[in-house]
C-alpha cells in the first residue's frame, strides 16, 4: 500500500517498531495484534476488511472497494481475513 500511495493520503504505522505508544493510540498492541485496525482523522476506528476497502479508496482502487461490498464477495472477503488474521504471524514466518 506505501507503493501505491502517490498522493500520501495514508499514515501507516506499525505496532511492532520502537518507540510505538499503546498510550497515544488508545489500543493494546494485543488489540492491534489481533486484526488490522485503522483509525480515521476524526478518531473513529475501523477494522478487518473495512480498512482495505478504506486503503484500496485512497490509492485509486475504489471500484475494487465497491466490488468488494457485492454480498457474496464481502461473505468472500470477511472469512478469508478471518483465517490470514489467525494465522498471519505463521503464514509470514513470524511465529
Amino acid at each position: 500500500m506505501r507503493r501505491l500511495d502517490r498522493t500520501g493520503r495514508l499514515q501507516l504505522i506499525d505496532f511492532a517498531t520502537p518507540g510505538f505508544s499503546e498510550q497515544e493510540c488508545g489500543l493494546s498492541c494485543e488489540q492491534l495484534s489481533a486484526v488490522i485496525r485503522a483509525r480515521w482523522a476524526d478518531g473513529r476506528v475501523i477494522e478487518g476488511v473495512d480498512v482495505f476497502r478504506a486503503m484500496w479508496t485512497a490509492v485509486g482502487w475504489g471500484r475494487l472497494a465497491s466490488i468488494s461490498r457485492w454480498s457474496w464477495f464481502d461473505r468472500l472477503l470477511v472469512r478469508g481475513y478471518a483465517w490470514f488474521a489467525a494465522h498471519r504471524l505463521r503464514l509470514t514466518g513470524r511465529g
